[in-house]
């Protein structure tokens, strides 16, 4: 391996051993091979530990970092403090890449210089292409943010390459202490920071699927919600409320669609919190209550009353009713086709009380 890799990679590693070896694979296969790469084990209890080390064993491009769990934002925090490369890309342990991943990233970087590059996901393998000899290419502006945080552009640290130069100079970090939202925040810190400095004038999306996202891992935080959920996505919300108001130039439409994906995330937080999450059901009722009385969840509520915009969940959120949520996310995970009647029939007596349509978002 050359002295000066050009791109570093990190991978968090914890309780994905099925899927790890794979992962490990995939970035071992890339047809770009001036890499290193940090497979960060994150305390990991099971036989993570041994794979990475019998894949640094064999190709040393591959650096294995034993530590205690800390969460992903520790395993980041500890690749870019190790990383040589000029480039900084993550990957999660249980995903993978397309073997042309890196040489179609790097190549796009290069044709366009003052652009940061993202590619789109995929969760199916198979549609991961071998080869990418033609990309199409969308660029993306400040005013598309929206649209970016809708199509889930702006919520993942490995859809996206990070000018580890910059990120050093600016000190913009990923957020310690949080287990969700943390690496959206940490994209969108990123990504304002790039444009404020004059070193980026927009986004390069590689329309390609160049990454795939694994969506069947029971034991992933996403498969089922931990306690801190809320307090997580209602730290997201504050975040993201500050942000929609102080960018211009983002498209009405988008605006609304974003506060209602924001107002959809938090209500059914609240829905798993009484439907779902342990304890008894004073104490979930109770813990729902508060999350609803968050000054960040009031301001979401009130700014989507003042916009007319039509949730399910709004009508009794913005009187201070909670089980309603619980009923709705019941009724959508177990009953979907009914949650959809329910939700046409909310939407059309919506229409009109207010006069007016409001954008969709089921």
């Amino acid at each position: 391996m050359p002295a000066s890799p050009l791109v570093s990679i990190a991978v968090p590693i914890y309780r994905t051993e099925p899927y790890l070896d794979g992962c490990i694979a995939s970035i071992a296969a890339q047809t770009f091979a001036n890499f290193e790469c940090f497979l960060v084990d994150d305390g990991s209890p099971d036989g993570c530990g041994a794979i990475c080390d019998a894949w640094a064993a064999k190709d040393s491009r591959f650096t294995v970092i034993h530590k205690e769990n800390g969460g992903q934002a520790s395993c980041w925090r500890l690749a870019i403090q190790r990383a040589q490369g000029r480039w900084l890309l993550f990957v999660d342990s249980d995903d993978a890449l397309a073997p042309c991943a890196l040489e179609a990233i790097l190549a796009q970087q290069a044709r366009t210089p003052h652009s940061m590059v993202l590619w789109r996901w995929t969760s199916d393998a198979a549609a991961l292409p071998a080869r990418l000899e033609a990309p199409s290419v969308t660029h993306l502006a400040q005013p598309d943010l929206g649209r970016m945080y809708l199509e889930d552009l702006l919520y993942y640290g490995w859809g996206r390459l990070f000018d580890l130069e910059l990120m050093r100079r600016s000190g913009v970090l990923p957020r310690l202490g949080m287990t969700y939202a943390a690496d959206m925040l940490f994209c969108i810190d990123y990504a304002r920071t790039c444009l404020a400095s004059g070193a980026y004038e927009d986004f390069a999306l590689l329309e390609a699927p160049l990454y795939f996202y694994r969506t069947d891992n029971t034991s992933s935080v996403t498969a089922r919600l931990q306690p801190c959920y809320c307090a997580d996505e209602l730290q997201a919300t504050g975040y993201l409320l500050d942000l929609w108001a102080g960018q211009p130039g983002i498209p009405q439409e988008d605006r609304q669609l974003c506060l209602l994906h924001r107002l959809r995330t938090m209500a059914e937080g609240v829905g798993y919190v009484l439907a779902q999450e342990e304890g008894a059901p004073a104490a979930r009722r109770q813990k729902a209550q508060k999350v609803l009385q968050n000054e960040a969840f009031q301001r979401l509520l009130a700014e989507c009353a003042a916009q007319k915009l039509y949730s399910p969940h709004a009508f009794w959120l913005r009187r201070g009713m909670v089980r309603p949520s619980g009923f709705l996310y019941r009724l959508k995970t177990g009953h979907p086709r009914w949650y959809h009647r329910f939700y046409w029939a909310g939407y059309w007596l919506h229409t009109a009380l207010t006069g007016q349509k409001s954008p969709l978002l089921f």
